[in-house]
């Protein structure tokens, strides 16, 4: 076998091993959201039209097969205490972010496309986008991904596909968390009566 056609081969492996590379990558850099945080939940409500926000916990955790990132999360919205599951990963081949949200006894799975995947020393910054539905009308939801040095940020936005203002993003829930030294305690988050 001639040096040029083992230079090829060589080069086709690594063309085909850099990809994979690339996106493992990404879960690993999305495993880096292991740990303990505390901040607030901020939502639109829609009957209102106000902005509203409160105090949120999370406790993250990465499987043993370094396949999932595990978060359990708590909040006290007016009136009611509310426990969330959720579990996450980035597909390795399409880079697709995947969820289970579990809320309430209820379990609802989501898929976004990549859209975007920005990453430094300080942190990174995902974007995924899906067709779906919010508010009872047809949506086109954005998921952005944030995690900078110990703050942490996902933003949902939606651009209602029913109307004639095409990419047109409206802001729609956000979670800003903060790494915490001690151990995230739900109990500091149960509505006190």
């Amino acid at each position: 076998m001639g040096l040029m056609r083992i230079q090829t081969i060589i080069a086709a492996a690594f063309a085909l091993i850099a990809p994979v590379q690339a996106a493992d990558s990404h879960f690993e850099r999305w495993a880096d959201l292991a740990g303990d945080w505390r901040g607030e939940l901020a939502y639109l409500d829609y009957s209102s039209g106000e902005r509203q926000a409160i105090g949120m916990a999370a406790v993250m955790e990465v499987t043993p097969d370094n396949g999932f990132v595990i978060s359990r999360a708590r909040y006290t919205d007016p009136g009611f205490d509310v426990f969330i599951l959720t579990v996450s990963t980035i597909d390795a081949e399409t880079g697709a972010y995947r969820e289970s949200y579990h809320r309430g006894g209820n379990i609802e799975t989501f898929e976004y496309t990549l859209k975007s995947a920005d990453a430094d020393n300080s942190g990174w910054v995902y974007v995924f986008e899906d067709e779906s539905v919010d508010d009872d009308r047809p949506a086109l939801i954005r998921r952005t991904f944030s995690l900078q040095v110990d703050t942490y940020r996902q933003v949902k936005e939606v651009d209602f596909l029913d109307d004639a203002k095409d990419g047109d993003f409206l802001f729609r829930n956000e979670v800003v968390l903060t790494r915490s030294d001690e151990n995230v305690s739900f109990e500091d988050f149960r509505r006190q009566d």
